[in-house]
């Protein structure tokens, strides 16, 4: 048995004061300053509140990130920045404040739709999807549109669990033509829950493969002949679960794991994985290294051969963190 467990966290040296709007604590330094492009200075602004966040501070990240969009920098970031710190620490005040850029700012579109997203984790089912309705229509050809489809889409999908719906909605989806990868992906992910494919149980695809505890034990597993999704285990889990997956050669694996209204929340890239029986263990962090709140996730399995095949296997599960 192979194990795969991957946590990167990037920490680059800081320049910015986050108290003092951007400015250097090299301002003295005029070689310096000069020196640092835009691309520079976006990346510590994006260090600085998301350690302001790490180190508790969370009063002091949402006036950061009020700051950034009062200043009309990295605007979409600071607001989804704001959206997240409302969901886990219960910041009612932030969801008045995108309520009010959704009404009256430039950046109404884009508050709008996480003040949707926001309505459907309070419970606010018919609010959220008028909302949706809303932006679908004022802004048909926008970006926004279309990711209010897909929430829309998920919130029937895992929250009404009403799949004919969800089909329908699906078949408008698809009709758009999509080249986005994130977006087929998504209609992938979809199409094999409406499929039920994710309901076989790890044990149940495990014994398919004539799998025992005793060749288990000593690694001795032959290769296996096709990719297949088995499943994850635990599940539900706390605070870490198992992601198993058979791979015929060697292979590129992607897994990506969303939320249930169909927001990416972590991402696995392995470039190169040999063949045999192969798991990858998520720790339950989102791409901020964040522990998620309890819930239902959804994930998406891809492997591509590495040796001259062009074959390509996907398919989609759930996941479920109990705390």
């Amino acid at each position: 048995m192979s194990y795969c467990y991957i946590n990167l966290r990037y920490h680059p040296y800081i320049i910015y004061d986050p108290w003092a709007q951007g400015r250097s604590l090299a301002a003295n330094t005029t070689d310096l300053s000069s020196s640092i492009s835009a691309t520079d200075i976006n990346s510590q602004l994006i260090y600085s509140g998301i350690m302001l966040e790490n180190e508790g501070k969370i009063d002091g990240a949402i006036s950061f990130y009020k700051n950034l969009i009062s200043n009309d920098k990295l605007v979409n970031f600071a607001i989804t920045q704001l959206a997240y710190i409302k969901n886990k620490y219960s910041k009612n005040e932030i969801l008045n404040y995108l309520q009010g850029l959704s009404a009256k700012s430039k950046y109404s579109l884009f508050a709008a739709k996480l003040v949707a997203d926001m309505y459907l984790q309070n419970s606010r089912f018919n609010e959220a999807i008028n909302l949706y309705y809303k932006i679908i229509k004022n802004y048909p050809d926008n970006r926004q549109a279309v990711n209010s489809r897909f929430a829309e889409l998920f919130a029937y999908l895992n929250i009404k669990k009403d799949n004919l719906i969800a089909g329908q909605l699906l078949s408008v989806i698809k009709s758009l033509n999509l080249k986005d990868d994130e977006y087929l992906i998504s209609i992938a992910l979809v199409e094999h829950l409406l499929n039920g494919s994710n309901e076989i149980s790890l044990k149940n695809n495990i014994a398919k493969q004539g799998i025992n505890k005793e060749a288990e034990k000593d690694e001795v597993i032959n290769t296996p002949k096709e990719y297949s999704l088995l499943g994850n285990y635990p599940n539900p889990f706390n605070p870490t679960t198992n992601i198993v997956y058979n791979l015929p050669r060697s292979s590129l694996v992607e897994i990506t794991i969303y939320n249930i209204l169909g927001n990416k929340v972590r991402s696995f890239n392995i470039p190169s994985q040999s063949a045999g029986i192969q798991q990858l263990t998520w720790d339950g962090k989102d791409l901020n290294s964040n522990h998620v709140s309890s819930g239902t996730y959804l994930y998406h399995f891809k492997a591509k051969s590495l040796e001259g095949e062009s074959e390509v296997f996907e398919k989609s599960g759930k996941l479920l963190i109990l705390k």
